[in-house]
């Protein structure tokens, strides 16, 4: 009624709580959306409504744990929210329990896959233990994932400048183009890593020799140690401590 977007977020698993096939998970989990999108216009019509672009999960019946980073439900729940029209969101996450190798790869999996889906938002970057857990080391890998991930969905400028064809002409296929003015003005538009190392083994070696985890790591603790939360302006402080003084008030009675 205020217009904040809704979210309606049922959740249905595959051989639980609706069928263990996949179309007929969604198809329950869909008409739960659908019915959260008719109650929301009920409401108020026009209201804004985000949908999820997830769904169609089982619980892994050997653990009796909903995985996070299965594949089968990717794209499929988002698909369904591009033909409505609709804004969306999905999540990231990983089964692991702890930032290691399965932590990385099923992060980047899925925020590839929802990438690719078309998804509109990707959250729970960072999540570990099937959502159970937050670490702030697979957050910051999520990011360099992320910015590795918008770098290849970026759409591919054929611009005359671009394609540089005068700049071929010009030098020839044998040519050297390292030191042309062109080289210089558009090197940046490449996507450099912050965390993936692409030095050589030994410079690698004379760097410390550190693993993913570990470059994730002291990276947050530069980030926590460079960075702090601009404090609220007093106006702006004390109408906030005021609607918490009023709630307060009123849960008390």
């Amino acid at each position: 009624e205020r217009g904040i977007p809704a979210l309606w977020i049922p959740v249905t698993s595959g051989g639980t709580t609706g069928p263990i096939t996949l179309a007929g998970t969604m198809a329950i989990n869909t008409a739960g959306v659908l019915a959260g999108v008719v109650i929301a216009q009920l409401a108020r019509e026009g209201a804004p409504v985000v949908v999820p672009a997830m769904g169609g999960d089982s619980l892994d019946l050997r653990t009796m744990v909903d995985p996070y980073a299965g594949p089968e439900p990717r794209g499929v729940a988002a698909s369904l929210a591009h033909r409505w029209g609709l804004p969306m969101f999905s999540y990231a996450g990983s089964d692991s329990k702890t930032v290691d190798e399965q932590s990385a790869a099923e992060a980047g999996m899925t925020m590839l896959a929802d990438a690719l889906a078309g998804g509109h938002l990707i959250h729970d970057c960072g999540y570990l233990e099937s959502g159970l857990t937050g670490s702030l080391v697979q957050l910051a890998i999520c990011d360099e994932l992320a910015g590795w991930i918008n770098a290849l969905v970026r759409p591919v400028d054929v611009s005359d400048e671009a394609l540089a064809l005068d700049l071929v002409e010009a030098h020839g296929v044998d040519g050297s183009y390292l030191e042309t003015d062109h080289t210089f003005a558009h090197y940046r538009e490449r996507w450099y890593p912050t965390l993936i190392d692409r030095r050589g083994y030994e410079a690698w070696r004379a760097g410390g020799a550190t693993t993913m985890a570990q470059r994730a790591a002291r990276r947050v603790d530069e980030l926590l140690a460079s960075n702090g939360p601009a404090p609220l302006p007093p106006d702006v402080e004390g109408a906030v401590r005021a609607v918490v003084d009023r709630v307060s008030a009123a849960a008390a009675l």
